[in-house]
């Protein structure tokens, strides 16, 4: 048996076909040589720990796991704390628990909410295999529930848990490309650290992003970036790791005899989450500089200023540029549409402009929301008494069509009636294109288009009651 054979942990064989970045974000590229199988599974709680926190950046942007079919769905709540499954292509209710009752009589009749008929067979199938019976089962109405609030996730990023997780990558990137220092003695105190869930302050830290611009541009839109390289001015092996390209820690590994160092080359990775292909998934580069870490002040500083908004928080970051993806894409799929289906000249062309545009109500109530919600916060000395009316034009009710008050269903109604009417004249005139639907959709033409109809309102042109 060779020694880079051999489990960098324990010595036992190892066979496992270590994902060297994890699966869960996109990683594709396996090692056998690198963890046992006891210890490849014992390790995969760290990268629980990263995916617990991240999983939303992983659903909005749609990676699919290594080895998986679908994006991971993330759990989020609205303003109600009811759990809905997310991804960049749905929101949907999430399917109830597991159930867990005992009825005294052996019968228990219950009302269950689903997301559609094929959630609630997969629902009813798994809890018969867990020994329940279902009687007299039947589907009630189904209707469509537009959300008005934002969903809520709660992130807990650079917990002791996910920092682990973060040391995980960086000692399993260095048993990578150097698999005879990954096995060096000096490198004891990182495993048991990982071994036995010891505490990662001393030596991973929060680090600014800005530093990966001198490793050259990020390869990949969304593409992790994984460094590692001898620390300038020491002896010392670090890593940077950095997920997505903008939320990034450093990691000091271990310090080691410079006849080691003398071979030791910097060497830089670009993982795309979003290549399935394995060779086309990751960029490496050999480079000639040392890595210049953050030390723990440094990165109390930068954490400092993240949360005071001195620095650009790098998760809307991520999000903003991952649901401008998603737009562009929808307002390509409704270009595409409007061309396909719609002969400008027939009488009923206008009406089949609203018919496509209904199947994108939702974005249009997101354009309502944030446009009412930025008038009301940014508009001085705006009288209170219209504050209060225009917030009726974006109530929930779960009672009410599409799960809203009488009022916002018209409202809504109206404002997509007048995107169609501007989407139709574009179409006449020839002017119509991707760009002027993402203006229309999600800026300042649309923002136009629901003030506009707010004024309707006023007017009299259209009859609503504006009551609470």
């Amino acid at each position: 048996m060779t020694l880079n054979k051999t489990c960098i942990i324990c010595s036992n064989i190892a066979n496992s076909r270590e994902h060297i970045f994890p699966a869960v974000f996109g990683g594709r590229v396996v090692n056998k040589s690198i963890y046992c199988s006891a210890h490849n599974g014992a390790f995969s709680r760290h990268v629980d720990s990263l995916d617990k926190e991240l999983d939303i950046l992983n659903s909005a942007i749609g990676v699919i796991p290594d080895r998986k079919n679908s994006i991971k769905e993330t759990r989020l709540k609205d303003s109600a704390s009811e759990e809905y499954v997310y991804t960049k292509d749905y929101v949907k209710l999430a399917a109830p628990s597991a159930l867990d009752i005992a009825p005294k009589t052996g019968v228990e009749q219950m009302q269950l909410r689903f997301a559609d008929h094929m959630q609630a067979q997969k629902w009813m199938d798994e809890q018969k295999k867990r020994g329940y019976e279902f009687q007299n089962t039947s589907y009630g109405k189904v209707t469509k529930t537009m959300f008005v609030e934002p969903m809520k996730k709660k992130m807990d990023l650079g917990n002791d848990k996910f920092m682990l997780g973060v040391l995980y990558i960086a000692l399993t990137f260095l048993a990578h490309h150097y698999p005879h220092i990954a096995r060096a003695k000096e490198l004891q105190s990182v495993k048991d650290i990982l071994n036995n869930d010891e505490d990662t302050k001393d030596i991973v830290f929060w680090e600014n992003s800005d530093k990966l611009d001198f490793f050259g541009k990020n390869r990949f839109e969304f593409g992790h970036i994984v460094v590692i390289g001898k620390i300038k001015n020491t002896n010392k092996i670090g890593a940077i790791v950095s997920f997505f390209g903008k939320i990034s820690f450093a990691v000091n590994l271990v310090e080691l005899n410079s006849e080691i160092l003398n071979e030791f080359q910097t060497i830089v990775s670009f993982i795309n989450p979003l290549e399935k292909d394995v060779k086309k998934s990751i960029v490496t580069q050999k480079l000639d500089l040392q890595i210049n870490l953050s030390n723990k002040e440094e990165s109390k500083k930068y954490l400092n200023s993240l949360r005071s908004g001195e620095i650009s928080n790098p998760i809307e970051k991520i999000l903003s540029l991952a649901t401008t993806k998603v737009l562009n894409q929808d307002m390509e799929n409704i270009y595409n549409k409007l061309q396909k289906s719609i002969e400008i000249s027939s009488p009923t062309s206008y009406a089949l402009v609203v018919e496509i545009l209904s199947e994108y109500e939702q974005r249009i109530l997101n354009l309502i929301t944030y446009t009412i919600d930025d008038f009301c916060e940014f508009s001085i000395d705006l009288d209170e008494n219209f504050k209060i009316a225009l917030k009726q034009l974006i109530k929930e009710d779960e009672n009410g069509n599409k799960g809203l008050n009488e009022l916002s269903f018209h409202f809504l109604e109206l404002v997509k009636q007048n995107i169609a009417y501007e989407v139709h004249k574009s179409m006449v005139i020839g002017s119509l294109t991707t760009e002027f639907l993402v203006q229309l959709f999600a800026k300042e033409k649309g923002v136009y288009v629901v003030m506009n109809s707010v004024f309707m309102l006023m007017e009299g042109k259209i009859n609503f009651d504006f009551k609470s």
